[in-house]
């Protein structure tokens, strides 16, 4: 016996309380791809198809075809034929709605599968899909569902069903989240990358949420102008040995994490490299001198004064060393402002003196 008939659909009340217009049903999409489950299982596979699809009065009718290819398909098939399972169900969604005679009615819906099943009267004897294939248990759930007024606000913001369970809720906010195209993490992005200051995240969080692409442009050209001072940086680095042109990828790996404002203060902190062409023509090595590593206050005042004049740093660190101080005056006050705070902290009477002063000079 190959083929067996089943009525896979009636008009008949069942135990859930609603009935289906047979003349309502959809198959057209079905009759392309007539496939056949058991127990409306789809992990359990295909197991077999339907043909000579057609309608008599109120039943919608089927013939089943196994496939015996398979041990699962062999099974059911000896079962219908023995007369061990006898029914069929179907499986529809898009189910349309009405009251007719006090009863409730499918009057439209799309087939989706048939299935031979065991019971035809228990959950499995209509089986309900929404619109992403999720089974429905029952008819009431589907039309009886409403979602609260926030819940359907973010459903629609995140362009989901609005059947949408909790899980793909929370999956899709997850994801918009780590997006970078949300306002809050281009913003962070942004001052991560030293583009703009964290004291102007609520100004540029206006602008992003206002207008996202405006926000990127803007901060696109930023990035545009601080990778150009970069390279610069770099490339003269690289003249003066002081880095490796061939390290290129590792500077910009960090720049992607900390900015190219970073790249450039790193490389601000590696020292020249020393070689014995420098050595030999240092003024030092020429003069008999003492390193310059080594040398005080005295050594730069007699051999290089012109760097303690253009770098008061340096001459205030020697006098120091030295445990000197440059007197407090009006003009020196901005040193130790700068280099030595500390200076002033101890020594508030001179520190409002000299403050007195500056401003009758002013």
């Amino acid at each position: 016996m190959d083929k067996q008939t089943f009525i896979v659909s009636d008009e008949s009340l069942n135990t859930h309380g609603f009935v289906i217009l047979t003349a309502g049903i959809d198959y057209a999409d079905f009759a392309r791809n007539p496939i056949m489950y058991y127990m409306h299982d789809r992990d359990k596979g295909v197991i077999g198809r339907w043909e000579n699809i057609r309608v008599d009065g109120s039943n919608l009718l089927m013939d089943a075809v196994f496939d015996d290819s398979t041990a699962f398909g062999q099974q059911i098939k000896k079962q219908v034929e023995n007369g061990f399972l006898r029914c069929a169900s179907i499986g529809i969604d898009a189910p349309q709605m009405a009251d007719i005679n006090g009863v409730q009615t499918v009057v439209k819906c799309r087939l989706r599968e048939v299935s031979i099943v065991d019971i035809p009267a228990n959950r499995s004897a209509v089986k309900l899909f929404d619109k992403q294939g999720k089974e429905v248990w029952t008819l009431a759930e589907w039309t009886g569902y409403k979602a609260d007024p926030l819940r359907k606000r973010i459903i629609a913001y995140l362009g989901l069903s609005d059947r949408a369970e909790d899980a793909e809720i929370l999956e899709a906010l997850e994801m918009r989240s780590n997006s970078p195209k949300m306002p809050e993490n281009a913003v962070s992005r942004a001052i991560c990358l030293n583009l703009i200051s964290k004291d102007d995240r609520e100004e540029y969080m206006a602008m992003a949420r206002a207008n996202i692409q405006a926000f990127d442009e803007l901060i696109a050209r930023k990035e545009a102008r601080a990778k150009a001072r970069f390279e610069e940086v770099f490339l003269n680095a690289a003249r003066e040995a002081r880095v490796d042109a061939t390290q290129r990828a590792v500077y910009e790996e960090v720049a992607q994490s900390g900015g190219y404002a970073l790249c450039e203060k790193i490389i601000s902190l590696i020292p020249k490299r020393i070689t014995l062409q420098s050595i030999f023509e240092s003024k030092e090595y020429r003069e008999g001198l003492p390193p310059r590593s080594e040398w005080g206050l005295n050594e730069y005042r007699k051999y290089a004064p012109e760097e303690l004049q253009d770098d008061p740093g340096l001459y205030m660190s020697l006098m120091e060393r030295d445990g000197q101080h440059i007197p407090l005056t009006a003009e020196s006050v901005e040193y130790y402002r700068k280099h030595n705070p500390e200076y002033l902290a101890k020594h508030p009477k001179e520190y409002a003196r000299v403050m007195a002063e500056r401003n009758v000079k002013h």
